[in-house]
Parts: structure tokens; sequence; C-alpha cells
């Protein structure tokens, strides 16, 4: 055997040879079709996330979720909370009667309904539909989200409705208890996607909208901190629709930035929030590579500290992510997910299998005989890239290996080795001071180790003979 002498210099790269930014796509379910929307909260109160779906089949359409049986990510039977409500678009976990589970918030679109469902018992079991606002003729409910808009405590709830007004609705006891319509504006014609933030700094949630007919992004302030909202601030005017936004700190500097997509130009963009009083700059492309975008999500995908972008496009049927390349909103190129995943129009992230690392959850939109349907989850492998910028010297022998693995650094303390299989499974991990490694329980094949130093991370393949 002989020993391997490494002097590496590591650089903010994918280890691509070796592993991908995320997996092939785990199936959670292969009938599930026609999916509207996601999302993931722990909802029986075991510590682990669940999924959250809304779709809609032959059969009718249906608000569904999954258990997360073992906090890996392997997921139960599908368990209905309801059906028969027509097209739903928007699907929110919240604490909507503040007993300290997860309740469910959606709309229907055909039945111009938002609505809740009470968990009843804190595990995954649900009461009737509650209708918020019975909407009755008109325009279609889109979008819905939770927040406490007049600061009282509790979960009140915003909707966006197809035609022209964003409205906001009190819990009036805390309870689930909703007052009447509260109209924000009547004129985000077609409104569509819907944020919550603090955007002019003034410590109270401002609301912000996109709205496909008069092809704007707009924010709403929150005047008096009690929901009383001023005119309209536009973010954007646009030649082309914007279907979905998103409110984050893309640039680090403590105000909420707001990113678009808009699915007519395939391009995803985000405006800063200059002073940190509500006013915007010019659009800054982060991609025109996504075919007729359809959702956007902010989250810091690789663990760097800074907000990263995942997208879901229907026209090239992809989901992709977009690195934050120095925290102040300069961005990568499109790292595809996955490009075969029918028509997609929704994407959510959130940590599926308890390793810390955001994973991407989307689905197939397609009601056609021939299609392959399925609702989706991708593990987050960024982990296994190299991430630091540093020269770390190292022996490792012998390689391949039967039983010891022994690695040395002479300027190096060696503070943790993990070691992987191809799928990204942890196998084995030592902390302080390593000096090797005994692999002999490994079965035969290639593994990928991951070293931490003082100075940096190295990820190495070993061949187990």
């Amino acid at each position: 055997m002989k020993n391997i002498s490494i002097s590496i210099v590591v650089f903010f790269c994918s280890f691509c040879s070796l592993a991908q930014s995320f997996s092939s796509a785990n199936i959670i379910n292969s009938e599930v079709r026609n999916v509207n929307a996601v999302s993931a909260e722990d909802l029986d109160g075991d510590g682990n996330n669940d999924i959250l779906v809304c779709y809609t089949n032959v059969s009718g359409s249906f608000i569904s979720w999954f258990k997360n049986m073992d906090g890996t990510g392997a997921f139960g039977a599908e368990q209905h909370i309801t059906n028969g409500v027509g097209q739903s678009f928007s699907i929110v976990a919240a604490d909507i009667d503040n007993d300290g589970d997860m309740d469910v918030l959606a709309t229907s679109f055909d039945n111009r309904l938002v609505m809740w469902f009470e968990n009843t018992d804190g595990q995954g079991n649900f009461g009737p539909q509650q209708p918020i606002d019975d909407n009755g003729t008109g325009a279609g409910a889109h979008s819905t989200i939770a927040a406490d808009v007049d600061d009282d405590g509790d979960m009140d709830v915003i909707a966006a409705f197809d035609l022209d007004f964003l409205a906001w609705y009190e819990n009036t006891d805390g309870q689930g208890s909703f007052g009447p319509r509260q109209v924000i504006t009547n004129i985000a014609t077609n409104a569509r996607s819907i944020q919550t933030a603090d955007f002019d700094g003034d410590g109270d949630l401002d609301i912000a909208t996109s709205s496909s007919g008069n092809i704007t992004v707009a924010w709403f302030e929150n005047t008096d901190g009690q929901g009383t909202f001023g005119p309209e601030h536009i973010i954007a005017g646009a030649a082309s629709a914007v279907i979905t936004i998103f409110a984050v700190d893309m640039d680090g500097d403590g105000d909420m930035d707001i990113i678009k997509g808009t699915n007519a130009t395939d391009e995803i963009a985000w405006h800063e929030n200059i002073d940190g009083e509500g006013n915007f700059g010019p659009s800054q492309i982060i991609t025109t590579e996504a075919e007729f975008v359809r959702d956007v999500v902010a989250i810091d995908v690789d663990n760097d500290g800074n907000m990263d972008v995942i997208s879901a496009s229907s026209s090239d049927n992809k989901i992709a992510w977009y690195k934050n390349l120095n925290g102040t909103g300069s961005f990568g190129v499109q790292q595809i997910i996955d490009s075969n995943l029918e028509n997609p129009r929704t994407v959510y992230a959130t940590d599926l299998d308890g390793d810390g690392y955001p994973d991407a959850i989307s689905g197939t939109r397609y009601n056609g005989p021939e299609t392959d349907f399925r609702l989706v989850w991708y593990k987050n492998q960024t982990y296994l890239d190299i991430e630091e910028n540093n020269v770390i010297d190292l022996q490792i022998y012998p390689n391949p290996v039967k039983d010891i693995l022994f690695i040395t650094a002479p300027t190096e303390i060696i503070e943790t080795i993990t070691v992987y299989d191809v799928l990204s499974k942890v196998i084995l991990q030592k902390t302080k001071n390593v000096a090797q490694i005994n692999v002999s329980g490994l079965p035969s094949g290639m593994f990928l180790m991951k070293i931490q130093t003082g100075n940096g991370v190295i990820t190495k393949k070993i061949i187990k003979e």
C-alpha cells in the first residue's frame, strides 16, 4: 500500500465528481398528481417535519399530509385532511388556536374559500373545515398566510383573491374565531403571492404582494402596528406578470429585500431594500434560465450563513438552486436539482432528515394519462461539497484500506472525521484529535470522508477493500 500525501487548496466549489448538491428524487407518493402547493411542519409533535400537500386528481381535490416516520425522511401513507373543497393553491401550517400544535390554513380557489382545520389532538388528527372567508361569488381565493398582523400575540390571516383584492382577518379571540374581511387593497388585479415582513424597520409586520393582472410587486405599510394599512408602495412594475415573491434579507444588511419570479421572461431577480425603510432599488437578475418560473424560496442551502434561492419552473420541468456567493446578493450559475419533474408548480425547503441542512420538496402537476405522478423530496448533500479556502497538508494511508485508516496532519489539529456512503448517509464519525479510524466494519466499496481541521474542510474519497 502507498501513503498519499496531500497538499490541497480547497476552493468554494462542489466536489462534483463524487457528490451532487442534492440527491435524486425520493418519492413520497407516486399517486399524487396535479400538486398545487407543498409545505412542511411538525404536525404530530414528534419533532420531525411532516409534509403537507394540496392537489387535484380524477377523484377530486385533496388536502393531505404525510408523516415523517423516523425523522430521516421515510414517509408514511397519505392522511387526508379534507377533500371536495375544490382546487387549493395555498397551504400553510400555523398554530391558529394557540394550543401549541400546528393547524392547517388553506384556500379553495373553486369555492372561493379561506379556511382552517384544527389539529384536534396535536398528533395530526384534524377537525372539519372552518371557514374564515366564504366569498360566495366572484374572485377565487388564491394565496393565504398566517401572521400576527395586529401584534396581539395570535395568528391572523392574510389572503389574496384572484380578481382584485388583498385582505386580512383578525383572530379575535386567539382561538381561531375570525372577524370580517378587512381589505388592504382592491387594485391588486389577479393577486398571487403574499409575504409579510417589517419592510420599513418600525417593528411591525407589513405586507407585500404580486399581482399578475396589473403587473406589479408592491408593499403596504402597517401604519399603526394594529392592521391599519396605507396605500401601495410599488417595488417593481414589470413587462410581464410576477407570479411569486419571497421576502428575505438577501444582502445581509439587516433589512428585508424581495425576490420575484417572472414567468413570461423566465427570470428570477431581487430588489434591495436600499435604506431599510421600504425604498427598493432596481431589479438585480439572479437567472434567466428558469423557464416559466412558478415558485421561489430563499434559504441557506449550504449553511454558509448566506441566503440562497431555490426555484421551480414548469416549462423546463426543473427544480434548481442558486448560490449567494458573497452574502451580498451576487449569485452563481443555476445548479440543477432535477430537470425531469414534470411541470412543477411549487417548491418548499426545510430539513426533513435531521442533518441540519434544508432539503427540497416538490411534485408533478399534470392530469394527463401518461404522466409520471410524483410527490418528491431531495436530500441536501452540500455538506459533501468543499467549503473552505485553505491549504491543508494531510497524509491518508493506506488507501485502499482494510481496517485502520491513518490520518496525519503535521500542522493541523483534526477536529472531526465523518465517513459517508455514496448515498450521503453518515456511516462513521470521530471527534477530537483524530489520528486514525477503524473502517473494518464497512462493506467493500467507495466512501467519502470529510475531514474538519481548525483551518478548513476537505472531502476525500477512500476505497474499502
